[in-house]
């Protein structure tokens, strides 16, 4: 402590010294003012402290201020409203380059928007935004997780725990029947998802979610926008920044299914057993077999999962870089030991810019990616594969290894001789098999490689003019394969393959875009601002698939698994190719004005030319304006001691939607699809489907009302919007008469509207002794209704379950959300435990033409509550995660199989009928019924964490700038009715919007608890 107060001291005594040798000073001092993210500021006030000389930043963020020679030791002082206060000494300096912070409010923040920024007080749409510093907070491992429950309005769902799995993202609803994902935009790019990047390399991300704020890429913004803005380097910087992310972590299993035990089971089947003359299991009999809890069984503990990231950012007065690099592992919970689940990212990004000239910047990017994902199949419709399907449906009788032969899997299905575990006999399991069987076959693995890489050029002519040019490319190669081994356990258990079958497919695809625009501020304008920007692009898109698959191969894993090595090589299958190619020229215009810094209006005008669609609709025009009054400035409000900011907006768009399959509009054939005879197979084409040369874009037109306040000197921030968006000319499929042996055609004949009010509270408050704590809170709710399905209105189907339920789970009508659950209502379960259904038509009888509309798998709100505190070093922060409304039908429970488990609900009065040996098919059981819709509403707690970070006297004697070390907890509560192992089910497959909701066994998200490192040297 001595040596640290001399330290102090000698450093006191030699700025004093510095201090009384200041020469005087004259002449002028000039610069840049700009913010973190390099947008230039307008307005500041540049003022020479102590004196009453200063000026303002033009423009261009441009200023010169004049120094009297009287003046020693000057010290300039930087201001504007939403930004922090800086103050600099200009002694011996004839240029001063700034860089505002802002204050953190709400409203005081700079957005990035198409193709630009806008300070957030200027905006007149719906926009929502992520902080970088958020997403470190959480932290997340996709950069998808970080848009759940932090921005109103959004509905993110993970479709599964496994690692790797995609999620489903809904912006302000879901408005088609086909692909509802939203446009993805990285750094200008147009991608197909976000989940290649790192998240610690992401800056921003900026939600637009009403039609004015994402008009700018028109046709393919009908369902939202997901702006993503990666890190780069700093100016100015006096040194290298290297910061390091690290944390390493465990994963368990939270919720497990209450099912029946052993006791459970064996008194079920007993029932069964006396009441159709069978042999029952006798207590003495029970106690000799084991009591399997197969979840414990099947799904491993403490699975580990790490990343690390580590980046280098620095810059000079005319040029900033930033490096970085990271690897991210992941373990599953089910067949991660084995490498059956796991999911590995390496990244690597580089990003450079400089001035080549004075008022010419250059700017290139990288972004070379690597992942690895061994993958389980989950939540599908066909049997064989369902690993995660057979878990719920084995009963505790069985055990999962032969107890005579150790590492031999119990066939427990084996019909070819009496089932015996430990002396007794037990009936075989009918359809589903042992997952320890199972995942001996199962061996899937996708390695994708993705390329991106981006230049642009600025040049700036004249201070008001900016002209930009850029050129990207986005790559993407993936070879997936599938390998089931041969296996023979015989004949200690009757499980074998003979032959390893092996299907390899690849996928390539390449994004290639040129931009080019320009933006011309009017800069003389007294108390008025006005922008233009005009803008071309060109967007290119192909790509290709090519499948091959054989059996009987010379080596027996997938590693090792290849053509070359098959032994008989006529016996290899190659699979019909497919391949696209498609086209988008587009020009748009923006205008912003603003009067006296409180009336405004933007106005947007796209169009889009696509490939993808026939000449006579070949090209979309879409327009959108928007107008704002800072209510705030009026003289009336102006000095309010309790609102700073007031403001009212307005906004109308319309978009398009054009993520449709290609051709749709011109006859295709598929080769090798000649007919048999004889059971050979003759060559021969085929038309797939007919054309519709007419068919065009989905329509999207919104409107939204919206106000945003600051409150009590900016520490509350509230924002609120009412939307109305209308899908019109939605693709549907037209039904084509079965004889022509064509698929249906589409048309652009339907409609849907979604409409809901979106709430945002933020609240800070710190404290003179340095404690300081914030919370935020956002709801949005969502109204989902087909308006129309053409002049028939004929309903579409969706979510099959062929091996339980014959009929189709979702229904898509006029009057209804889209995918609803569509079934039998349950009016009472009679004493004989017959499923009675309600005669809704009242003709006396029940069939089909009694079903109704059992709910939807869509929620009628979410919400999201951050909860954050920080005291001398130490923080804590929690994240809860909430989706209201939502149904899920829950199809985990086997009634097609044989003695397979049940709910323990099954055992109790009043329960179904007990059908345990001859299984329910056939049965009121198996048709599609509220009995197995549930309410999935559920309240997550997403993450809660626990911070500290080292004072600066410790970062002085190891050399660092920030250090700080955490503790994070994730999904450890959940507070739900739902009976599954997991309310948060997503949509089973990308794009397939009308198979949402339904559970057929997937893997839950798992617990997971973290310890991590954030370092800055």
């Amino acid at each position: 402590m001595k040596k640290l107060i001399i330290k102090l001291s000698c450093s006191l005594i030699l700025m004093l010294i510095s201090a009384t040798t200041l020469l005087a000073q004259t002449g002028s001092i000039s610069g840049k003012v700009t913010d973190s993210s390099g947008v230039v500021l307008r307005g500041v006030s540049v003022s020479l402290k102590g004196s009453t000389t200063g000026t303002v930043t033009n423009s261009s963020g441009f200023y010169k201020i004049t120094i009297p020679a009287t003046v020693t030791n000057p010290v300039l002082s930087f201001s504007l409203v939403g930004y922090g206060t800086q103050e600099i000494s200009t002694q011996n300096r004839t240029n001063a380059d700034i860089i505002l912070s802002r204050i953190q409010s709400s409203l005081s923040e700079v957005v990035v928007i198409g193709y630009g920024n806008q300070s957030k007080r200027d905006v007149t749409t719906a926009i929502g935004t992520v902080s970088g510093k958020t997403i470190e907070s959480l932290p997340v491992y996709t950069t998808e997780q970080a848009l759940q429950g932090t921005v109103a309005g959004i509905t993110v769902t993970q479709n599964s725990g496994s690692p790797g799995s995609p999620l489903t993202i809904r912006v302000r609803g879901t408005g088609t029947a086909g692909d509802a994902d939203p446009l993805f935009i990285v750094d200008g790019l147009q991608v197909p998802d976000i989940n290649y990047l790192n998240p610690s390399d992401i800056a921003s991300m900026s939600l637009l979610k009403d039609a004015a704020a994402a008009a700018i890429y028109g046709a393919r913004a009908g369902n939202g926008v997901v702006l993503v803005q990666t890190k780069t380097g700093k100016r100015n910087a006096d040194k290298p920044t290297i910061t390091l992310n690290a944390y390493d972590g465990v994963q368990n299993l939270g919720h497990v299914p209450d099912l029946m035990d052993r006791d459970q089971w064996v008194s079920y089947y007993n029932a069964y057993e006396t009441a159709h003359g069978g042999t029952t299991i006798t207590n003495a009999q029970m106690q000799q077999l084991p009591n399997t809890n197969w979840y414990n069984e099947i799904f491993e503990k403490n699975v580990p999962m790490a990343n690390g990231s580590l980046s280098i950012a620095n810059g000079g007065k005319s040029y900033s870089y930033y490096i970085s690099g990271s690897d991210f592992d992941q373990k599953g919970l089910v067949g991660g030991k084995e490498g059956k689940s796991s999911y590995n990212r390496k990244n690597l990004k580089f990003n450079f810019e400089t001035d080549i000239f004075k008022n010419l910047n250059l700017n290139v990017g990288a972004d070379v990616v690597g992942a690895t994902d061994n993958y389980l199949d989950e939540n599908q419709a066909g049997t064989g594969v369902a690993i995660l399907n057979y878990i719920p449906g084995l009963p505790a009788v069985y055990p999962a290894y032969d107890p005579n032969h150790p590492g031999v899997p119990f066939n427990m299905g084996d019909i070819s001789k009496p089932i015996v575990v430990n002396g007794v006999t037990l009936p075989a399991v009918g359809a589903v098999t042992n997952p320890v069987f199972a995942l001996l076959l199962n061996n899937n693995r996708a390695v994708t490689n993705y390329h991106v890489y981006n230049i642009s050029g600025t040049w700036k002519p004249i201070s008001d003019l900016t002209v930009t040019t850029s050129y990207a490319y986005y790559g993407y190669y993936s070879v997936a394969g599938s390998f089931v081994p041969s296996l023979d356990f015989r004949p200690a258990q009757n499980f074998y393959n003979t032959y390893a079958d092996f299907t390899q497919t690849i996928t390539q695809s390449a994004y290639s875009q040129w931009e080019g625009n320009a933006k011309y501020t009017f800069s003389n304008l007294k108390n008025q601002h006005l922008d233009l920007l005009a803008g071309f692009s060109v967007l290119n898109s192909n790509g290709n698939e090519t499948s091959q698959s054989g059996s009987d191969f010379y080596v027996n894993t997938l590693s090792q698994a290849n053509f070359a090595l098959i032994v008989d090589p006529t016996k290899i299958v190659n699979a019909t190719p497919n391949a696209f190619a498609t086209g988008l020229l587009s020009y748009y215009g923006r205008l912003n004005y603003n009067y006296e810094e409180k009336y405004l209006f933007s106005a947007t005008l796209r169009s889009d030319a696509s490939s993808l669609f026939g000449p006579s609709t070949r090209t979309g025009i879409f327009p959108s304006a928007s107008a704002g009054w800072i209510v705030s400035e009026e003289p009336f409000l102006k000095n309010s001691k309790i609102i700073d900011l007031l403001k009212l907006r307005a906004s109308w768009g319309v978009n398009g939607n054009n993520f449709i399959s290609p051709y749709q509009y011109s006859t295709i054939v598929n080769p090798q699809s000649g007919p048999t005879f004889g059971g050979q197979n003759t060559p021969g084409i085929s038309i797939p489907y007919l054309a519709n040369e007419d068919v065009k874009w989905e329509k999207v037109t919104q409107t939204d009302i919206g106000m945003d306040m600051n409150l009590l000197n900016n520490s509350l921030g509230i924002t609120v919007d009412y939307f109305d968006k209308l899908n019109s000319d939605v693709l549907i499929p037209v039904g084509t008469p079965v004889y022509t042996g064509y698929a249906s055609a589409a048309a652009n004949i339907g409609s849907v509207k979604n409409t809901g009010v979106e709430l945002a509270v933020l609240y800070r408050k710190n404290y003179s002794d340095g404690f300081a704590w914030n919370v935020a809170f956002n709801i949005g709710t969502d109204k989902n209704k087909v308006t129309s399905l053409g002049l028939d209105g004929q309903p579409i189907s969706g979510g099959n379950i062929g091996y339980i339920f014959n009929d189709p789970i979702t229904r898509t009508a006029v009057g209804h959300p889209i995918a609803s659950f569509y079934g039998y209502e349950l009016d009472h379960i009679d004493a004989n435990g017959n499923f009675v259904f309600k005669d809704l038509n009242g003709d006396g009888k029940v069939n089909a033409n009694d079903e109704t509309y059992l709910g939807s798998p869509f929620p009628n709100f979410t919400y999201g509550t951050t909860l954050g505190a920080s005291y001398k070093g130490f923080d804590v922060s929690t994240f809860l995660y909430g989706s209201q409304g939502n149904k899920i039908y829950n199809a985990t429970v086997r009634l097609d199989a044989s003695f397979t488990n049940r709910p323990v609900s099954y055992g109790e009065p009043g329960a179904p009928a007990n059908l345990l040996g001859s299984g329910a098919t056939g049965t009121n059981q198996t048709q599609v019924s509220s009995y197995y819709v549930q309410d999935g509403s559920f309240a997550k707690l997403k993450t809660i964490t626990l911070g500290y970070t080292f004072p600066n006297s410790v970062l002085r004697a190891i050399r660092l700038s920030n250090l700080r070390v955490y503790a994070t907890g994730q999904n450890l509560f959940v507070f739900t009715k739902y009976t599954g192992v997991d309310p948060e089910i997503g949509q089973s497959s990308a794009g397939n919007t009308l198979d949402v909701g339904i559970d057929r066994g997937f893997n839950p998200q798992p617990k997971i608890v973290l310890l991590g490192l954030q370092a800055k040297f």
